[in-house]
């Protein structure tokens, strides 16, 4: 893509972003920013100041090659694309949302021809000409510089010529005893199908024997409506247009209405399923991304989301036997009411309301017909998918981020405080559960796999480090005890992230937490306990849980969010970063007892103390490449450590006896692990990634690191048989 002027270079504010290589910089310094999220910003700054609609997004860059549902991955690459910029839904300096309808760049935009920048180090080793000219801010590759990491030891490729050489690879690494990586899910949990299918949607038939979706992508399977048998998990191909969507069961199970969009825009279908011909029922105007349906018990009407002249975006209920479309909600100014599901009984329906003035989702209740609509929930995140009721009719089950991660939740139809539902992978949406009773729950869920690597770097592994972790599911946050005889990780192989240590090479693992949801753990000195934070009660809040096991306690209590906390030199302290105030870091005693201490003045975020207990540094930031600063623990003015020193994220750093670890962008969705020099103010690389990092850790002496690997995510969809 190219501007106006021929140039497909476009600034913005402090950042300049090249369209046709898809390269995003701020004043010099290259930034990860690709696929979608990239994507979004091209469309954007191509005609800024106008709105993109989340239908062009869509056409754009999600296709039936996508893994997941298209609301959950736009609001996933605009929260990427905005952490990047450094931008906010509530306050935006570049893109502002337009609730339902899609988004506008307000910042100004100039177009400007190409010219160097410096790059982001300089190196300590001389280095020879790459093979490419390095762009902005990219880190040039010094003589004996590693090569490219491969994927082999977790994703070997099957040619009968390469597995006698993979074969001797895990034997080498100590790797083959461990076995194929298998993901579990929680306890009574099942994946629908086969974990290469990529479908969305999931809608249990009333009496629960059936389940409806949609595929996006699998392998053999083309996009289209499905039906599926939970218990075998057959499927049974019902459409076979890959932009049908959001079906919903009859009262009897006998037929199935779906959203179909096409150049003509959206409209409802019929789908006899024992044998008939498909038939539009009514076209949708407006132009509503939000297509969710259900039937109304009474078989009479379906609801669905349209719009209004004034730009809100009620509730109708479109009769199957006459062309009424009767109002069912009335939200004020453009207020948008989407997710419709009726109660069993069909007296109640319940719904997300976004609201236009804070952007804020919560569910709502409603007697269809018969006054205004109660809101039933209060929390701060956005809801994922429609809401679903419990077949008894007591609790509406729905998906929210206003812990950070996408879980589960569910609320009192009669009104009281919402708790998170327990025994649910993370991350988690659209619930759906049979209408006529019974303990079954299906879910949405991304299932990806994150490994734990490690690597020597004094001298430097000659295998080119090697897996430790490689458990299928998220596997992350690796940090070696003190006594180097023990590896703390988070991981959701078992349903929930939780905390688990193993032996530094990965075997004999243990879970130590079932709080639904834990991450960040640090070890105190003596080796004998962890410091983590969790989401247990609703709220991020810090905790301390022994090797030995036992009931985690909690520190550093009170109504404010407590994030990724770590131990003092001399274990007498914890710090924490936390929101009391603004974002600053704060300390508290280890053993309990006293009001917590606030340490920093500027925005800080990761805090740890340096070795030998005399300097605590800290992460200026939360958001991607923040700087990282110092403060003598004794006490004085805090210090820009190096411009040089610039991870990739507040958790990708790690301070050593002389000198820190870093990753770094390394372009092309690669991530590089840098080393930076305090004494001689220099940088150097140390390894490149071919995939994507975000933990890293070291042993003390800096002689071993740790960090993970991601690789891509897909949306499955788990069924749980003995919800309660």
């Amino acid at each position: 893509m190219t501007t106006g002027n021929g140039t497909s270079r476009v600034r913005f504010g402090p950042y300049e972003a090249d369209l046709q290589t898809q390269e995003l910089w701020k004043s010099g310094i290259r930034l990860k920013l690709g696929g979608q999220p990239f994507g979004i910003l091209t469309l954007l700054l191509g005609r800024p100041g106008e709105l993109v609609s989340r239908e062009e997004l869509r056409s754009s860059l999600w296709s039936s090659e996508t893994f997941v549902d298209f609301n959950h991955g736009l609001n996933a690459a605009m929260n990427k694309l905005r952490d990047c910029l450094n931008d906010s839904a509530e306050d935006p300096k570049y893109i502002e949302t337009l609730p339902r309808r899609g988004y506008r760049f307000i910042a100004s935009v100039e177009t400007r021809v190409p010219v160097a920048v410096e790059p982001v180090a300089s190196f300590s080793q001389p280095a020879p000409a790459p093979p490419h000219s390095p762009g902005p801010g990219e880190m040039p590759e010094p003589i004996g510089a590693m090569p490219q990491l491969g994927k082999s030891l977790v994703r070997p490729a099957f040619r009968w010529a390469g597995i006698f050489l993979v074969l001797l690879a895990l034997l080498a690494a100590g790797m083959l005893h461990r076995g194929k990586p298998q993901f579990t899910a929680p306890e009574g949990t099942t994946i629908l199908g086969n974990a290469a299918l990529s479908a969305v949607g999931p809608v249990f038939s009333p009496d629960g024997q059936l389940i409806a979706l949609r595929v996006e992508r699998d392998t053999g399977h083309p996009a289209g409506i499905y039906v599926s048998d939970p218990q075998s998990g057959d499927l049974l191909q019902k459409t076979n247009d890959a932009s049908d969507g959001s079906p919903t069961w009859s009262p009897d199970g006998q037929n199935l209405a779906f959203v179909r969009s096409g150049s003509n825009g959206r409209a409802i279908y019929l789908l006899p399923l024992k044998g008939g011909a498909e038939r539009m029922l009514t076209v949708l105007g407006g132009e509503s991304s939000q297509n969710d349906l259900d039937w109304s018990p009474d078989g009479r009407s379906i609801a669905f989301t349209g719009t209004t002249p004034g730009g809100s975006s009620p509730l109708y209920a479109g009769s199957l036997a006459s062309e009424d479309r009767p109002a069912l909600t009335a939200p004020t100014g453009k207020d948008q009411d989407w997710g419709p599901a009726y109660a069993p009984d069909g007296k109640r329906l319940a719904f997300v309301r976004t609201r236009e003035a804070d952007h804020s989702e919560n569910v709502f209740l409603v007697a269809p017909g018969h006054g205004s609509a109660e809101q039933l929930t209060f929390g701060g995140g956005h809801i994922q998918g429609p809401p679903a009721w419990t077949s008894d009719g007591r609790w509406i089950l729905y998906s929210s981020t206003q812990s950070g991660e996408a879980r589960l939740w569910r609320v009192p139809s009669a009104g009281g405080s919402a708790e998170i539902v327990a025994g649910v992978s993370t991350p988690s949406w659209h619930p759906t559960t049979p209408r006529a009773g019974g303990s079954l729950l299906a879910y949405e869920s991304a299932l990806g796999e994150s490994s734990i690597w490690r690597m020597n770097v004094s001298p430097l592994d000659q295998d080119r480090g090697s897996v430790v972790i490689s458990a299928l599911g998220s596997n992350e946050g690796p940090q070696l005890s003190p006594n180097g005889r023990k590896l703390a990780f988070m991981s959701n192989r078992a349903g929930s992230m939780e905390i688990w240590i193993s032996d530094p090479d990965g075997s004999y693992p243990l879970k130590l937490t079932s709080l639904d949801g834990c991450g960040s753990p640090r070890w105190s000195p003596d080796s004998r306990s962890i410091v983590f934070d969790s989401i247990h009660t609703g709220s991020p809040a810090a905790y301390v849980v022994g090797v030995d096991g036992g009931e985690p306690r909690p520190v550093a209590e009170g109504n404010w969010e407590t994030y990724v906390p770590s131990w003092s030199h001399d274990g007498k302290w914890i710090y924490f970063a936390s929101d009391r105030g603004g974002d600053f870091v704060w300390k508290t005693a280890a053993g309990g007892g006293g009001k917590p201490v606030r340490v920093t003045q500027h925005p800080s975020f990761g805090a740890q103390e340096s070795p030998d207990g005399k300097t605590l540094y800290f992460a200026s930031s939360r958001y991607p490449l923040p700087e990282i600063w110092q403060i003598p623990v004794a006490g004085g003015p805090e210090t820009l450590v190096s411009p040089l020193l610039r991870p990739e994220s507040w958790a990708g750093w790690v301070v050593t006896e002389k000198g820190f670890y870093f990753l770094a962008p390394g372009g092309e969705g690669s991530t590089t692990i840098a080393y930076f020099n305090p004494q001689e103010g220099s940088t150097r690389l140390v390894a490149r990634l071919s995939g994507n990092a975000f933990w890293l850790s070291a042993s003390g002496d800096g002689k071993a690191i740790w960090y993970n690997q991601r690789q891509e995510a897909q949306s499955v969809i788990l069924v749980k048989r003995d919800f309660h």
